[in-house]
């Protein structure tokens, strides 16, 4: 049995994400799964070619994360779970969060996981 150890809660949302790579032009991409330690965009080349990035995501009218990310997974399509559940992505893990930034993810997360 493969068991998920995760160190915060997450809930599956759907958000636009602005993120930025290097000097490369503003990529709009969007978010399947949110948490205070980071999120999971849909696949998108000129992101998971990268190591890093800049990601801005609203949360609500009240509350935009701006923070410093790492590429921490790459999902491929040949490794997608028989289940279907699962796509193709890249994994971010946040590495400057601010306490404001990291409280407005949990209370959204706390609203929304099931």
């Amino acid at each position: 049995m493969n068991l998920e150890h995760r160190l915060y809660r997450r809930a599956r949302i759907l958000l636009p994400v602005l993120v930025t790579v290097g000097d490369a032009p503003l990529i709009h991409a969007v978010a399947t799964d949110l948490s205070v330690g980071g999120l999971f965009l849909l696949d998108d080349a000129r992101i998971s070619s990268a190591s890093q990035a800049h990601v801005e995501v609203e949360l609500d009218a009240e509350h935009t994360v701006r923070a410093q990310a790492r590429v921490v997974r790459q999902q491929h399509p040949e490794k997608v779970s028989p289940r279907g559940l699962d796509v193709p992505g890249i994994g971010l893990a946040f590495e400057s969060l601010t306490d404001p930034a990291a409280n407005a993810i949990a209370m959204l997360v706390k609203s929304r996981a099931a």
